[in-house]
């Protein structure tokens, strides 16, 4: 009787994870000193890395770094964030955007916001702002 093949593919080791981890969590050290290159660097990396082992990187990972430069648009240090509406006079609430500037190359990432009445901008999220405990600092 021949094995149950998994269907979503093998498990992920813990090892790429937590190197992936470790060179995002490096890269936003350096974001705002002036090594700043090697915090691009660390973030290719790690993108590789995530690539090479099959692993996705989270929405909210992704959405902080710059797809052309690999440089993170954080709010305030590497990024201007603003909404569009471009809805017949910006009428129509549910048609605002996101979007997310990178500082270093121009690039703009566009977000649908304003689906429900209940959305939190991604920018203003507790998780985002303050982290994990949703604590600012």
């Amino acid at each position: 009787m021949a094995k149950a093949k998994n269907p979503k593919g093998p498990p992920v080791p813990r090892q790429p994870m937590s190197r992936i981890n470790y060179l995002l969590q490096a890269s936003q050290l350096l974001h705002q000193t002036p090594v700043h290159k090697l915090s691009r660097h660390y973030i290719g990396t790690a993108k590789s890395v995530a690539k090479k082992t099959l692993v996705r990187l989270d929405p909210s990972i992704k959405r902080t770094i710059c797809k052309r430069c690999d440089s993170l648009m954080l709010p305030g240090e590497g990024g201007r964030y603003s909404i569009e509406n471009k809805s017949k006079g910006g009428r129509k609430r549910w048609a605002d955007v996101l979007v997310v500037e990178c500082q270093a190359c121009g690039t703009a990432k566009r977000f649908p916001v304003g689906k429900d009445e209940n959305y939190v901008p991604w920018s203003q999220r507790p998780e985002v702002v303050g982290g994990a405990d949703g604590q600012k600092g």
